[in-house]
């Protein structure tokens, strides 16, 4: 019996907190045309699209392969949200990405991977400015 209670105590601290990530800038443009953009360049950059929300990687890719090989960094999996509202001006939209890390559960976590992640947030993001353009202030 205290094997039980000791499996399950482990499991409750074995949970990794997922990594969460934030971008918002202003694009020119209407709410209608930034969103055609945004979700053409998630579709573009593989993500399984929804609107303006994309799943990236794979968890079983992740939890299989692991992301410390070259080229195993497109594997990460997250779940991207973009919002975008009207701007302060007439003419611009205000966006809003936000990125949860949906790789599961796991014993212990390698502190190259929250690197990992922002690199990758990073890169999707860089792409949506690209698509989306960007209001310099």
């Amino acid at each position: 019996m205290p094997l039980v209670r000791t499996t399950c105590r482990w499991k409750h601290h074995s949970m990794t907190t997922p990594i969460t990530l934030s971008a918002e800038w202003l694009a020119p443009g209407s709410v209608e045309t930034v969103s055609a953009s945004v979700e053409a360049s998630l579709a573009e950059q593989g993500g399984r699209v929804q609107g303006l929300d994309a799943d990236f990687g794979s968890a079983l890719k992740m939890r299989l392969i692991g992301s410390l090989f070259p080229g195993t960094e497109d594997d990460l999996p997250f779940h991207l949200h973009v919002d975008v509202r009207p701007g302060p001006a007439a003419a611009e939209t205000l966006v809003r990405a936000e990125m949860r890390s949906t790789e599961g559960w796991y014993v212990f976590k390698l502190s190259r991977v929250d690197t990992q992640y922002r690199e990758r947030f990073d890169a999707v993001t860089g792409a949506l400015r690209s698509a989306t353009g960007e209001v310099s202030s």
